[in-house]
């Protein structure tokens, strides 16, 4: 089995993080503004909580024009907290 190049590996990286960022927005976005059952609040707690660790971790070992480019996606910086990113 042939080792994926640094494109495949940066790509990968890249649509993970893009997909770590819709999930975190869009359960912000069930919990602030649809009315939800406390189990189904519970667990989009959890999930937001475990992509927004997620996130944090793959960002803090990525360069910084490939953690931008993650950042990017991110409609507002709102749902980020400020501490542990950085685009230096």
């Amino acid at each position: 089995m042939s080792k994926p190049n640094l494109e495949e590996v940066h790509r990968q990286v890249v649509t993970s993080g893009k997909a770590f960022v819709r999930i975190v927005e869009g359960t912000s976005v069930l919990l602030d503004e649809i009315g939800v059952f406390w189990t189904e609040r519970l667990f989009l707690r959890f999930i937001r909580t475990f992509y927004r660790r997620r996130l944090r971790s793959i960002i803090a070992y990525l360069p910084p024009e490939i953690s931008g480019e993650i950042l990017a996606m991110a409609e507002t910086l709102q749902s980020f907290p400020s501490t542990g990113f950085s685009s230096n």
